[in-house]
Parts: C-alpha cells; structure tokens; sequence
C-alpha cells in the first residue's frame, strides 16, 4: 500500500482483528490519516515508515488504574491529542467488585483518563474495556483512531 504520507503508520486495533476474522485482508481500511488522509490498513507488525511528518497513533497501552471510592480511573501510555466518544456515551466498559462479576458500567472521559463506576459495584477492583468476541467500541482519540480492548485484572 502506498502512502501520501512518508510517516503513517500502519494501525493495529481490535477493529482490524474483526475483519480479518470476517474474511477481510491484511489492507481491509479501518482509519484516515487526518494528515494526509491516506487510508491506513491493519498490519500485524505495526510497520513504520520513517519520514519527517508523524502521523497520530492509536489510543494504546493501558497503563494504570487508581480506585477512587465507587469508582476507577484507568490511565494509558499514549492518547495522542485526547480521547472522544462517537455516537453517544462511551460503552462496552464493565467494572468488577469483590465477587469478580463483571457487569455493564458507565464510563466517563476525565482529561486524558477514563472513570468507570456503577450503581451496583460499591467497592470496584477491576475494569474491561471492550472484552468481547465482536466488540464495536466508540472510544477513539481526537485524531479519529480506535482505542484497543484492554482488561486491568488477570484472573
């Protein structure tokens, strides 16, 4: 695939997982450079092309998150120029007490973080993001890419 642009880079996300399982390709489109406006397409190494022009990147790495009462807040390594969520409130989040049942929450963009809570869950310990088989998240950063699924437990 040739690029307008000397630096995009190809966009790995969990969007692009779905349209390989899909039948899609290694070049099934899944973002825009807002630079360029080159189509970026999915690549399983997350080949760079160098240049003197840096396209944004994905919202990737889920770094931390910080119990705050009812609620979490979840941090991440890179965000780009801030996060957003398309077509309403932000969804596919499900927040975890002491039973370690995940159920549906509400999330909230603070800043660069996420706040994630629920009217059932009085004491959280953990958060999911997008931890389905065929997620359709909405949280994206300003550049207009996909944030990954991440999950902040390991059992």
């Amino acid at each position: 695939m040739k690029l307008k642009c000397p630096s995009c880079e190809n966009v790995i996300s969990q969007w692009s997982d779905l349209s390989a399982i899909a039948g899609g390709s290694s070049k099934t489109p899944i973002g825009v450079c807002p630079n360029c406006k080159s189509v970026l397409a999915w690549s399983k190494w997350h080949q760079k092309i160098r240049g003197k022009q840096r396209c944004p990147t994905p919202i990737r790495g889920y770094k931390s998150m910080t119990i705050e009462g009812d609620t979490i807040r979840c941090k991440f390594d890179h965000v780009g120029s801030g996060l957003v969520a398309k077509d309403g409130p932000l969804k596919l989040f499900t927040i975890a007490g002491d039973d370690k049942q995940f159920i549906e929450a509400t999330a909230i963009i603070d800043g660069d973080t996420i706040v994630v809570s629920s009217d059932k869950v009085k004491h959280p310990i953990a958060v999911r993001f997008a931890f389905t088989n065929t997620p359709m998240p909405n949280l994206f950063n300003k550049a207009g890419l996909p944030a990954s699924s991440f999950r902040t437990d390991n059992w």
